[in-house]
């Protein structure tokens, strides 16, 4: 098989994600792992993170890193085979408000949220606690792939039990509410399904909704 065969099998995974590919999912298509560094020499393929390309022709992009994290963790599935299935992680907490555009937070390292057992990853920050389907939905980009991230309502309750600065996240709630991104009874039931011991946290999100 060559080069030209490698980038049509590559190109079938990256048109349904954005033009993103990680090695695993290549390895499945039949394009071996020590072939993506001659690919990448070639200009064929741009390496975003260990084991994550994108194809030639993507452009550098302020949510590269975020898509580059939450692909790593999906171990090679397919972007067809996700259906009903939950992803293995999802975009959440600083990450996820960026997404959203709520108030002025600034991510840093990318935020994921698993209810499983995972590795450290490299560049990652990982938050392992329950997440209901309700939390979070698949936000689709004009450009780039799927992601699945936190609703505005978990988001926020996140980044308050995370210690973010208060004065962010009440600007973070009146942005929201104002927008209809959610309301203060989604932000009081995001809260309850969290089951924090955080007994002040209804009690807060009341408060800074209500200032």
């Amino acid at each position: 098989m060559g080069r030209s065969d490698y980038l049509d099998r590559i190109s079938e995974i990256a048109a349904d994600q954005g033009g993103y590919v990680t090695a695993a999912q290549a390895a499945r298509m039949g394009v071996p792992h020590e072939r993506l560094p001659d690919l990448v020499r070639g200009g064929d393929l741009r390496r975003i993170r260990q084991g994550v390309y994108a194809t030639r022709g993507v452009p550098v992009d302020t949510m590269e890193d975020t898509v580059a994290a939450w692909l790593s963790t999906e171990r090679g599935r397919y972007p067809w085979e996700h259906g009903d299935t939950p992803p293995s992680a999802v975009v959440s907490h600083r990450s996820a408000a960026a997404i959203w555009g709520l108030g002025t937070i600034i991510p840093g390292l990318p935020e994921l949220t698993t209810q499983r057992s995972t590795r450290p990853g490299r560049g990652i920050r990982f938050h392992r606690v329950p997440l209901s389907g309700e939390d979070w939905r698949w936000w689709r980009p004009d450009t780039g792939p799927a992601l699945p991230v936190t609703t505005p309502a978990r988001t926020i309750v996140d980044l308050l039990i995370d210690g973010e600065e208060l004065s962010y996240v009440e600007r973070a709630i009146r942005e929201a509410t104002a927008t209809r991104l959610t309301s203060e009874s989604q932000l009081v039931e995001a809260a309850r399904r969290r089951r924090t011991r955080n007994r002040g946290l209804i009690q807060t999100i009341t408060r800074l909704v209500a200032r």
